[in-house]
C-alpha cells in the first residue's frame, strides 16, 4: 500500500514538474503575437489623407507612411488597406540600396533571428524567412534589385487580405455595373 501511494505521488511530481516544463517553454522566446510592426496594426483604419499613393496595381495601391516606431534597418514604409473599410492588412519596409551585399546578408540574417526570437521559428523557402501563426505572418527577404540588393519585410494578415480582393471585386462590379447603365443611356438616348 505505501509503495503504491509513493508511486502515485512521484508519478503527480513528474507530472507537474512536465507541465511546468511546458508551460516555462510556451512563455519562453518565440511566443509573441503578430500584431504589426513600426507604429502600425494589422486591422487598424488607416486614413489616406496626406500620404503618398503608388500604384502596385488594379485597386492594390500601396501607401507610404512615417512610422511612429522606425528601425535602422529601413528608411521607406507602407500599408496596403482594404479598399473599401480602409482597414490595414499588409505593412512593409525597405531598405535603402547597398552595394554591400554581405552587409546586406547579415542583416538578413540578424533580422531572421530576431524575430524568430519575437515569434517563432521561420521557415527560410528561396532566401525568404517566413514566420506564420494561424492567419498571420511576417517575411523578411532580399530583393535583388537592378544594381543593388535591398532588404524587404512583410506583415500580412491573410485574412484582412482576402476581404481586401472580396472588396476589390465589389469595386470592379460597381464599376461595370455603371458602365453598362451608361451604355443603356446611351442606346436609349440614341433613338433606336
Amino acid at each position: 500500500m505505501k509503495y503504491k501511494i509513493m508511486k502515485q505521488v512521484t508519478f503527480k511530481k513528474s507530472y507537474i514538474a512536465l507541465l511546468l516544463a511546458f508551460c516555462a517553454t510556451c512563455n519562453a522566446a518565440g511566443t509573441n503575437k503578430i500584431t504589426g510592426a513600426f507604429g502600425k496594426k494589422l486591422g487598424e483604419t488607416f486614413t489616406t489623407n496626406k500620404v503618398e499613393r503608388i500604384e502596385m496595381g488594379k485597386n492594390e495601391p500601396l501607401f507610404k507612411f512615417t512610422p511612429t516606431e522606425s528601425h535602422e534597418y529601413f528608411s521607406d514604409y507602407y500599408v496596403q488597406i482594404t479598399p473599401i473599410s480602409k482597414i490595414i492588412y499588409h505593412i512593409a519596409a525597405t531598405s535603402p540600396k547597398d552595394d554591400d551585399f554581405d552587409r546586406v546578408t547579415l542583416r538578413y540574417e540578424a533580422l531572421t533571428k530576431a524575430l524568430s526570437d519575437k515569434y517563432g521559428p521561420a521557415e527560410t523557402v528561396l532566401g525568404a524567412s517566413t514566420i506564420s501563426q494561424d492567419f498571420r505572418s511576417v517575411r523578411v527577404k532580399i530583393v535583388q534589385g537592378q544594381v543593388y540588393p535591398q532588404l524587404v519585410i512583410d506583415y500580412v494578415d491573410s485574412v484582412l487580405a482576402k476581404i481586401a480582393e472580396e472588396e476589390r471585386a465589389e469595386i470592379e462590379k460597381r464599376l461595370r455595373d455603371k458602365q453598362i447603365d451608361a451604355e443603356l443611356k446611351n442606346k436609349n438616348n440614341s433613338g433606336l
